[in-house]
C-alpha cells in the first residue's frame, strides 16, 4: 500500500472559514520519536495492539458479519453494533499507516473495503445487524439501536482513507451513507437524530473533506432539534432498556445544557459535534454552553485520573461529587471523547487549562487502559480494586482483557493513538503553539509562515524539555506552563530569561531565530493531594501526584504482598524518588513512603478512637499507568493517611 508525500491533514481539518485560535499541524508535518513515551506508544500500536483488534474481530466474525450480508446461511454473531468497531478499527489503521503502511496489508483493509462495498445497499446502506438480522426494524430504534451512530464511524474511516490514502472504496461508501441521510433526514424531512451521538461531528468533517455543504446543514439540523425528548425506540425487540431522554441527552436543547448528564460517553461525542458546529458557525453562544458544560464535568463529576462516567447503571454521570473509587466506571471510551472534546475547547480558545487535562489523561487512564503487551484493555478504569474484587460482567474485570462483550474501547483508543502526533502542537499567524510534550519533529501545516521545530523531551521523568529551532519566520513560541509547575526556569542558548505565564497559561517566548535551543525546567516533584471535602469516597485519604503521573499503591512483590486496604500512610512521610524499569524496559520513577499496618478490630465499627497501633512499614507506589503489569491484587490512588484517621 502506497502513501504519497502530499501533506495529510489529521482527523480535524479546517475549512477556511472555520474560528479557532490556532490550527492543528497537519498529520505528515508531525512525527514523534519512538524512543520516548508517545512515539513508543504509537509504534506498538501499529505493531501489535491493531493486529491483535483485527484478529479479535476476525475470530469474533465481526468481519464476517459485513462479509456475508446478502449470505442468509451465514450467521450474524456479536453485538448488533459490532460494525462501528470495524470501521473504527480501519481509522486506526489508516492513521497508523504513516508509520508503517505494511499494516494496511496486514489486516487485509482492500478485502475489508471490498466486502462493505458489495454489501452496501443501492440507496447506500449499510449495517449487517439490520440487514441480516432485523430487517423490518431499520429506521425504528433510533434511541438504542446505534444505526446512525454506526453509520458515523463509517464517515470517520472514509475520511481517513480520503486524507491518507485519497478518495477510494471506503470514502465512496461512507458518501453514498452520508447522502442517504440527507436525503431521509434532512432539508424538511421530519427531525430525527441516534441516541448514541457521533453521527453529527462526522458530517461537519465530512464536509470539511467534500465541501459538500449539505452534510453541515444535516448536522446543524441534527444537533439544534436535540433536546425535545423525540429521540424514541419502536422497535419491539428493544436492544437494551428504555431510554429516558437523560441517559441520551436528548431532555435539554443544545443551547441551554449546563449539567453533564447520563451516558458519559455519549455527552463527550454530543459535545464534539456542538464544538465543530461552533468552529463552523462562529456562534459565540454555542462555545459559551460548552466552556460551562466543561466546568460542570471537571470540577465535580471527574476522577483525579481523568476518568468520567461513576455510575456503572447507564455508565453514566452521578451526582456532583459522586465520584466512589472502588466502583469508578470511567470506562475507557468516556476519556477518549474527553480528550477529543478538551483539544477542541483548546484549539477555539487557546486557553491551558484544557491542555492541562489532555496531559493527565494521556499520562494516565489512558495509557493505564492497556496493558504493557499492548494487547489487553480496561473497559473501566477504577481508581481502587480490591485484591478480592468480585466481578460481575467483563467491563469490570480485575485484569486487563484481550476483548469484551462490547468492544468499543480497544479500537477507540488504537484510533487516537494512532493519529496522536497530531494533538501536540498547533499553529496561527502570530505563533507556534507546544501543549503537549514528547520528543518529535514538528513543522507547519501551511507555506506562509515555514517553521521545523525538535523537541526532546524528559517531561515525565525529569520534567525538562528542549526544544531546537530549525526554522521559523518571526512567530512566538508558546509553551504551556502545566499547572503542576511553580517555578520554571527558561533557558534560551544557555541564557536564563524571566518571563511569566501570560493569562492564557502559556509562556511567550518573542523574538526565536534559526538554530535557537530553548530549554525548560517545569521543576517536577512528587507532592500530595488532598481530597474535596464533598468527595465522601476520599474523605480522610490522600493521592501522590509528580508532575503529569499520578501514583498508585498496588499489591506487587515490592511491597511484599500486603493488602492494599490494610495500608495507612504517615502523613509527614517523606516521598522518596527512585529509577525504576517497566515490563518492557523503559524507565520510570517510582516513589517510596513510609506507614503502617494498623491492627484490625474484631468489629468494624468501634464506640471510640483509640491510638493508632501496628506495624511501621515502607511502601513503593507506581505510575497509575502502569498498576497490573502482571497483575497480582489490589491497587489504590487515594491511601488513608494518620492526620486524617487518628488524631
Amino acid at each position: 500500500m502506497n502513501i504519497s508525500n502530499k501533506t495529510i491533514a489529521g482527523p480535524l481539518k479546517l475549512t477556511e472559514s472555520a474560528s479557532l485560535v490556532s490550527v492543528p499541524l497537519s498529520a505528515s508535518g508531525s512525527s514523534l520519536d519512538e524512543n520516548d513515551f508517545f512515539g513508543y506508544w504509537q509504534k506498538q500500536n501499529v505493531a501489535r495492539t491493531i493486529p491483535h483488534i483485527f484478529k479479535e474481530m476476525v475470530d469474533r466474525g465481526y468481519i464476517a458479519n459485513m462479509a456475508s450480508i446478502k449470505n442468509p446461511e451465514v450467521k450474524r454473531r456479536a453485538m448488533w453494533f459490532s460494525d462501528s468497531d470495524v470501521f473504527k478499527g480501519l481509522e486506526a489503521a489508516l492513521w497508523s499507516s504513516q508509520l508503517n503502511p505494511q499494516i494496511l496489508d496486514v489486516i487485509g483493509y482492500d478485502e475489508i473495503c471490498d466486502y462493505i462495498d458489495a454489501n452496501q445497499e443501492n440507496d447506500g446502506y449499510i449495517n449487517s445487524h439490520f440487514q441480516k438480522v432485523e430487517p423490518a426494524f431499520k429506521w425504528m430504534d433510533f434511541a438504542s439501536g446505534h444505526e446512525i451512530y454506526t453509520a458515523g464511524h463509517l464517515i470517520q474511516a472514509g475520511v481517513a482513507e480520503s486524507r491518507i490514502l485519497g478518495k477510494k472504496k471506503l470514502y465512496g461508501s461512507a458518501i453514498k451513507f452520508a447522502d442517504l441521510l440527507v436525503k431521509k433526514f434532512g432539508n424538511d424531512q421530519p427531525y430525527i437524530s441516534d441516541g448514541h451521538p457521533l453521527i453529527e461531528t462526522a458530517l461537519i468533517e465530512l464536509y470539511r473533506e467534500s465541501g459538500d455543504a449539505s452534510y453541515l446543514r444535516l448536522s446543524d439540523k441534527m444537533l439544534e432539534g436535540r433536546g425535545h425528548e423525540t429521540i424514541a425506540s419502536s422497535n419491539a425487540a428493544n436492544h437494551f432498556h428504555p431510554t429516558p431522554a437523560k441517559y441520551i441527552q436528548d431532555h435539554v436543547p443544545v443551547r441551554e445544557t449546563n449539567q453533564a448528564v447520563g451516558h458519559a460517553v455519549r455527552q463527550m461525542y454530543l459535545g464534539l459535534g456542538v464544538m465543530d458546529l461552533f468552529i463552523e458557525t462562529k456562534d459565540l453562544a454555542l462555545l459559551a454552553v460548552q466552556e460551562t458544560l466543561w466546568e460542570d464535568v471537571t470540577s465535580a463529576k471527574m476522577y483525579l485520573t481523568g476518568g468520567i462516567g461513576s455510575r456503572h447503571r447507564d455508565e453514566s454521570f452521578g451526582d456532583p461529587y459522586e465520584l466512589p473509587n472502588d466502583r469508578a466506571y470511567a470506562e475507557t471510551c468516556a476519556s477518549v471523547g474527553l480528550f477529543m472534546w478538551s483539544w477542541k475547547l483548546l484549539l477555539a480558545t487557546g486557553k491551558s487549562r484544557y491542555g492541562d487535562l489532555l496531559e493527565t489523561l494521556i499520562h494516565n487512564i489512558l495509557p493505564g487502559a492497556i496493558s504493557s503487551d499492548y494487547q489487553n484493555f480496561f473497559y473501566s478504569n477504577p481508581l481502587h480494586r480490591r485484591a478480592d474484587h468480585m466481578m460481575t460482567f467483563d467491563e469490570e474485570a480485575s485484569s486487563r482483557l484481550p476483548w469484551y462483550r462490547v468492544s468499543c474501547c480497544p479500537a477507540n483508543l488504537a484510533r487516537l493513538v494512532g493519529s496522536l502526533n497530531t494533538y501536540l502542537l498547533s499553529e496561527n499567524s502570530q505563533g507556534i503553539y507546544v501543549h503537549l510534550y514528547s520528543s518529535g519533529r514538528f513543522s507547519s501545516a501551511t507555506s506562509e509562515l515555514p517553521f521545523q521545530i525538535h523537541l526532546n523531551s524528559k517531561y515525565a521523568t525529569a520534567g525538562n524539555v528542549q526544544l531546537q529551532v530549525h526554522q521559523i519566520s518571526g512567530q512566538a513560541i508558546y509553551l504551556r506552563n502545566p499547572k503542576w509547575s511553580k517555578n520554571a526556569i527558561i533557558k534560551i542558548n544557555g541564557d536564563t530569561v524571566v518571563i511569566k505565564p501570560n493569562k492564557e497559561g502559556y509562556f511567550a517566548l518573542e523574538g526565536c531565530k534559526d538554530k535557537d535551543i530553548i530549554e525548560i525546567d517545569f521543576g517536577i516533584k512528587a507532592e500530595f493531594v488532598f481530597p474535596h471535602p464533598l468527595i465522601d469516597g476520599c474523605r480522610g485519604c490522600v493521592a501522590i501526584v509528580r508532575g503529569p503521573t499520578i501514583y498508585v499503591l498496588e499489591q506487587s512483590p515490592k511491597n511484599g504482598g500486603m493488602k492494599v486496604e490494610d495500608f495507612v500512610l504517615e502523613s509527614q512521610s517523606p516521598l522518596l524518588e527512585s529509577e525504576a524499569e517497566d515490563a518492557n524496559g523503559r524507565s520510570f520513577i517510582e516513589i517510596t513512603v513510609k506507614g503502617f499496618l494498623p491492627e484490625v478490630e474484631e468489629s468494624p465499627y468501634q464506640t471510640s478512637v483509640k491510638p493508632l497501633k501496628g506495624q511501621s512499614v515502607k511502601a513503593v507506589l507506581v505510575p497509575y499507568s502502569l498498576w497490573g503489569n502482571p497483575v497480582l491484587g489490589g491497587m489504590r490512588v487515594w491511601i488513608p493517611a494518620t492526620s486524617y484517621i487518628y488524631q
